[in-house]
């Protein structure tokens, strides 16, 4: 299977059934586009995710992660909606947010539909934040957005990879968190 196939494939037949769970309302597509590039990015809009070529290159997990991030752009707006913020990123520093909103929907989403892999995906956290590198205009350093990311994580009652296994039914906060987490990001005046 080439790699554009392969990330096709599992952006349909693992990331978008979990968002069409969770964001049926968002203008999700049905098919994923993928550009050339070596950088662990992609981008989003209404009706539209692609990746660039160099996420094939990446561990499954991490392959996960930045679909599923890719396609949390596409969920902002309905998540910001449902929690009565409103219908935009407020500014300032409406990038870098929407950077930090895309990784806490990612990771709720994943999980919420499969702790498993949000766990596995934590335990690559550190390489996570090295791909992500510096900041840069439209997006915050890599080690602001895992921490970020774990910090979610601790609140959903998904500790430290090194804590043991997961207890799926211990973590009926994680919604509670999320919406404190991504309200506190949504709402913030900085955020790297």
């Amino acid at each position: 299977m080439s790699t554009d196939a392969m990330l096709k494939n599992e952006f349909k037949t693992i990331i978008l059934p979990m968002y069409k769970k969770l964001y049926p309302k968002s203008p999700l597509p049905t098919e994923l586009e993928v550009w050339e590039g070596d950088q662990l990015d992609g981008g989003a809009v209404e009706g539209m995710v692609y990746v660039y070529s160099g996420v094939g290159k990446q561990l499954r997990a991490i392959r996960l992660y930045a679909l599923a991030h890719e396609s949390g752009h596409v969920a902002t707006v309905e998540q910001g909606k449902g929690l009565g913020l409103g219908n935009h990123i407020p500014a300032p520093e409406e990038y870098k947010k929407s950077e930090h909103l895309a990784d806490l929907i990612a990771m709720h989403t994943i999980r919420r539909c499969d702790p498993l892999l949000a766990k596995t995906i934590q335990g690559y956290f550190t390489t996570i934040k090295d791909l992500l590198g510096a900041a840069d205009d439209m997006h915050p350093s890599g080690e602001k957005r895992v921490g970020l990311m774990s910090e979610y994580m601790m609140g959903a009652g998904i500790p430290a990879v090194t804590a043991g296994p997961v207890d799926i039914k211990a973590a009926e906060g994680a919604t509670k968190c999320f919406n404190q987490i991504f309200t506190r990001t949504w709402n913030a005046n900085s955020v790297d």
